[in-house]
C-alpha cells in the first residue's frame, strides 16, 4: 500500500481515530522526552486552575470542535 492510500484511508476515519493514529506515527520520529512531558503537565495544571478560577472563560466544544 502507497502512502497516499494509506492517508486516503486515515482520513475517513472520524477525528478521534485520526488523532490516535498521529499520535501513534509521532511517538515513533523520537523519542519522548521526561522532562517536556513534565513540562507540559505543569502546563495543562496552570491552564486548569485558571478556568476553574474563573480567570479564563471556557469555551463549548462545538465551537472548538464544530467543524470537526
Amino acid at each position: 500500500m502507497q502512502t497516499a492510500e494509506i492517508v486516503a484511508e486515515a482520513c475517513k476515519l472520524d477525528w478521534t481515530s485520526r488523532l490516535e493514529i498521529a499520535q501513534i506515527i509521532l511517538q515513533t520520529l523520537e523519542p519522548r522526552d521526561e522532562e517536556i512531558d513534565q513540562l507540559w503537565k505543569e502546563e495543562a495544571q496552570r491552564r486548569l486552575a485558571a478556568h476553574r478560577s474563573g480567570l479564563v472563560p471556557g469555551v463549548p466544544a462545538e465551537d472548538v470542535l464544530g467543524h470537526l
